[in-house]
């Protein structure tokens, strides 16, 4: 009896391994030729985050397809936010564009979240006077802007089955409108707190491999 105990005790914690493990499963691409694509830049803008959000059957039923959309479009900006919130308090080669002068040269330009995807990064950095551009995207079935509580799999010891999606930072040079460095990481949701909770804990993650670091 003691020995299934024992072994039964052992095949748990190695499964309890495993789930750590692939909870901290991560995707990092930085662009071989980061330092000759990035010789130039000197400025970039972060771009409103793409924000998809998939609700479940009886969530729908309570809003219109415009009220998801404009969901969407508030939780693209708020991460934007808070990316540009984050990245200001830190020493980084780069300068970041100010997200008031970003967005106000958007709408100057009549391009709003469905239509930026008809412009190339060559082209959004000519509008934006910019050397690059970050952009990302975040899907999930929880929106932050309704107080979702956002944790990384990484930060969390359990999470309920179904609150979950992915969320993704890039950026891309001006010149050739090349992939230069990507995030992505799955994050795991439950109730309370603001978009502010996903980007800090996410960039603390990503900060070692974020190549702009100075």
């Amino acid at each position: 009896m003691k020995k299934l105990l024992l072994f039964t005790l052992s095949f748990c914690l190695s499964l309890i391994g495993v789930v750590k493990l692939s909870a901290q499963t991560k995707k990092v691409y930085i662009n071989p030729a980061f330092k000759t694509l990035s010789q130039h830049e000197k400025t970039l803008a972060i771009i409103p985050f793409d924000a998809v959000i998939k609700l479940r059957r009886k969530e729908m039923a309570k809003y219109t397809t415009a009220q998801i959309t404009d969901m969407e479009m508030k939780e693209g900006k708020e991460v934007q936010n808070s990316l540009h919130n984050y990245l200001l308090e830190k020493k980084l080669t780069i300068s970041i564009q100010s997200i008031k002068k970003t967005n106000a040269l958007l709408r100057h330009g009549r391009i709003n979240p469905d239509s930026m995807q008809s412009y190339t990064t060559q082209q959004l950095c000519q509008i934006l006077g910019v050397d690059g551009i970050i952009s990302g995207s975040i899907k999930s079935n929880i929106p932050s802007s309704q107080g979702a509580y956002i944790t990384l799999g990484v930060l969390a010891g359990s999470h309920r089955a179904g609150n979950s999606g992915k969320c993704s930072i890039s950026v891309n040079d001006s010149q050739k409108g090349k992939l230069v460095w990507k995030y992505k990481k799955t994050i795991y949701r439950g109730l309370g707190s603001d978009s502010n909770t996903i980007i800090n804990s996410l960039m603390r993650k990503a900060s070692r491999e974020f190549p702009y670091n100075s």
